[in-house]
C-alpha cells in the first residue's frame, strides 16, 4: 500500500486542480460534459500512469490521505468535500482569496508592529506563524477586519473555545502543571492550522 506524507498528498492535489482546470476549459470549448472532481481524478491517473494496479495504488493513496489529513489540514479537508460532493468546486477558488488575504492581513499586522524589521524577516514571521500559532492580537485584528461586529463577536467566541479545547487536551500530557498555568500561558494564541479551519468553516457556510 503506497503512503503519502502530507506534503506529497498536497503536490499531488495541486496537480489534479491544475489539470483538471485545463481540462474542464478544454470541455467547455467541445460544449462537452465536465467530469465531476472524483471522475477527474481517475481520468487522471488514467492518463498518467496507464497501468490498472497503479491507477488503483495511487487511488488508494490519495483517498487514504485525505482520510489521514482532514483534520490537521484545511487543504486536505476541502479536496475531500469536493471529492465527495458536499462542497461546489468553485469554493476553492473563494478559498484561496481568503487564504491569501489572511496572510496579507497578518504580513500587514507585522509590519505595524515591527516598523523597523526588514521585509525579508517579517515573510519569515508569517511563514513561522503559519507552520505555528497565531496569537489573539493577530487573529483578533483579522476577524474585525474580514466581518461585521455581529459575525465577528460569534467568530471570537468560536476561537477561543476551540482554545479552551485544545488547552485541556494539552493537560491530559502536560500533568506537572496546572490548568490555570496552561491557560495563562497559552490561551491568547492559537495553532494556525485551526484558526485557518474555523474561517473556512464559516465562508463554506456563507457561500452554500
Amino acid at each position: 500500500m503506497r503512503t503519502l506524507s502530507l506534503k506529497q498528498l498536497k503536490e499531488v492535489i495541486q496537480d489534479i486542480y491544475n489539470q483538471k482546470q485545463k481540462y474542464d476549459k478544454k470541455c467547455s470549448e467541445n460544449k462537452s460534459a465536465i467530469e465531476t472532481m472524483e471522475q477527474y481524478m481517475y481520468s487522471h491517473l488514467n492518463q498518467r500512469y496507464g497501468l490498472k494496479n497503479l491507477i488503483i495504488e495511487w487511488a488508494a493513496a490519495i483517498i487514504n490521505g485525505i482520510r489521514r489529513y482532514s483534520l490537521e489540514d484545511a487543504d486536505v479537508a476541502l479536496f475531500g468535500k469536493i471529492m465527495r460532493n458536499e462542497c461546489d468546486e468553485d469554493f476553492r477558488f473563494v478559498y484561496s482569496e481568503v487564504k491569501a488575504a489572511i496572510l496579507d492581513l497578518i504580513k500587514d499586522k507585522l509590519k505595524l508592529r515591527y516598523r523597523n524589521k526588514p521585509e525579508a524577516e517579517i515573510l519569515n514571521m508569517v511563514t513561522n506563524i503559519q507552520a505555528g500559532y497565531i496569537e489573539d492580537w493577530q487573529w483578533k485584528d483579522i476577524i474585525n477586519k474580514m466581518y461585521n461586529e455581529e459575525h465577528a463577536i460569534i467568530l471570537e467566541q468560536i476561537i477561543l473555545d476551540k482554545i479552551s479545547d485544545l488547552n485541556k487536551e494539552v493537560t491530559k500530557y502536560r500533568r506537572k502543571r496546572t490548568s490555570e498555568q496552561l491557560n495563562a500561558q497559552q490561551r491568547r494564541r492559537i495553532p494556525f492550522k485551526h484558526f485557518q479551519k474555523v474561517i473556512y468553516k464559516v465562508i463554506m457556510v456563507d457561500n452554500t
